[in-house]
């Protein structure tokens, strides 16, 4: 005679989607308290969408490619002084920018995309991460052209590396390297002005930020980010300081039995 006896198996499994949607809102400290267009007042939406989240086995790293595309968009409320782009008037009789840059620093709008290449670390345990991203950033400028202000457009490509580094439960900081090209020519169509020519932008981005909590869905940051032309000397900086919310967090847990 056979005796039955039940078998019981117990399955956890715990995954997190983590920061699906992030929200910022912060200032920045140079437009406050010093005479620079930098935005007073910033509002960032960010969205993350994760195609191929999982690691492949490569020499023991935890490795993924294009794991997470990440569409968003910012906008900056400046000054109105110090809003508009000025322009010089160029010997064929229009109007031209003296500095390319502040095209990029006067951007009241801005909206792209960063689509992660590679995204690995050298294990699961250490709190180094690196990932290679190509981003894609179309900009909005008020130009001021015979005292009167006109939208101009450009479209900024390239290619950059970001470290994370995550110790602490509460802490984190990232540091991010971008070069990008960026043409204004092809997306104005403006009689008496005439765009700059295609320059090239080194981008440095560094962020610290701090959970207030356990649940990580909020946390208050300090970024600082350089923007130098490849072909000149023209620079500017900002140090931004402000509060990020992530929603869409969750916490899966089945439990089968």
């Amino acid at each position: 005679m056979n005796k039955e006896s039940s078998i019981k198996y117990e399955i956890k499994e715990d995954t997190s989607l983590q920061n699906v949607v992030e929200l910022r809102a912060y200032t920045d400290f140079l437009g406050l308290f010093a005479d620079s267009p930098n935005g007073v007042v910033q509002l960032q939406g960010k969205g993350d969408f994760y195609v191929f989240p999982f690691s492949m086995p490569f020499w023991g790293w935890d490795l993924k490619l294009l794991d997470k595309i990440s569409p968003y968009v910012n906008f900056s409320r400046i000054d109105a002084d110090s809003r508009a782009v000025e322009t010089t008037v160029l010997p064929d009789s229009k109007n031209g920018i003296k500095n390319s840059l502040d095209l990029l620093q006067k951007a009241y709008l801005e909206m792209g995309t960063k689509v992660n290449v590679v995204n690995f670390k050298f294990g699961k345990e250490y709190p180094f991460r690196t990932i290679f991203y190509f981003p894609i950033r179309y900009q909005i400028s008020d130009v001021k052209i015979s005292n009167e202000l006109t939208n101009v457009q450009g479209l900024g490509l390239g290619g950059g590396v970001t470290f994370e580094f995550k110790r602490f439960n509460n802490f984190g900081f990232s540091y991010s390297l971008e070069y990008s090209s960026y043409k204004y020519i092809n997306f104005n169509k403006i009689p008496t002005f005439e765009a700059p020519e295609a320059f090239n932008v080194f981008r440095n981005e560094a962020e610290v930020y701090y959970h207030p909590d356990k649940d990580k869905k909020q946390a208050i940051f300090l970024r600082f980010r350089t923007f130098n032309n490849a072909e000149t000397n023209e620079a500017f900086y900002q140090l931004q300081f402000g509060y990020r919310f992530s929603i869409g967090i969750s916490d899966v847990k089945a439990k089968t039995q």
